[in-house]
């Protein structure tokens, strides 16, 4: 008996150690100075990860949407504005073998509770640093680093 409760939990701490990006639970890492939480989200078979940028103190919230082989066809990028929290910039990139083959910038505001889409209205409400240009470099470096997590 005592044999077979050591076994299971020896099997136990295997499978908590040898977890990865796949798991459902709330994982923290950091990326030069970039707080990030990330987690496997089984609703949409996807990660979400919020990056938290300690110099700007602005976060950014990125899905990746995941195929069967566990590489991404669809990210989404969020970041909330300096102003409000019920109007955001969007980004989405979609995905073909690899390389991005549409990419779009959209911008949102809460009314009434529902997410209503808007012509970019003043661009001082967000982190000029987040341009396209950076996140699609940035998407790129986050996976990695979400995917050699261990």
């Amino acid at each position: 008996m005592k044999n077979l409760i050591l076994f299971i939990l020896c099997f136990k701490s295997v499978l908590l150690f040898s977890q990865n990006y796949m798991s459902t639970t709330l994982r923290t890492i950091t990326l030069d100075s970039i707080d990030i939480k990330f987690n496997y989200n089984e609703k949409f078979g996807g990660i979400e990860a919020e990056s938290y940028f300690k110099n700007s103190n602005s976060k950014l919230r990125t899905i990746y949407y995941l195929e069967d082989d566990k590489t991404f066809h669809l990210i989404v990028v969020q970041e909330k504005s300096k102003n409000s929290e019920d109007t955001w910039r969007t980004n989405v990139f979609q995905f073909e073998d690899g390389k991005i083959f549409y990419q779009k910038e959209s911008y949102y505001s809460k009314i009434n509770g529902i997410a209503v889409e808007h012509q970019k209205e003043n661009n001082e409400i967000y982190r000029k640093a987040f341009n396209t240009e950076f996140l699609k470099k940035y998407i790129f470096e986050l996976f990695e680093k979400i995917k050699n997590y261990h």
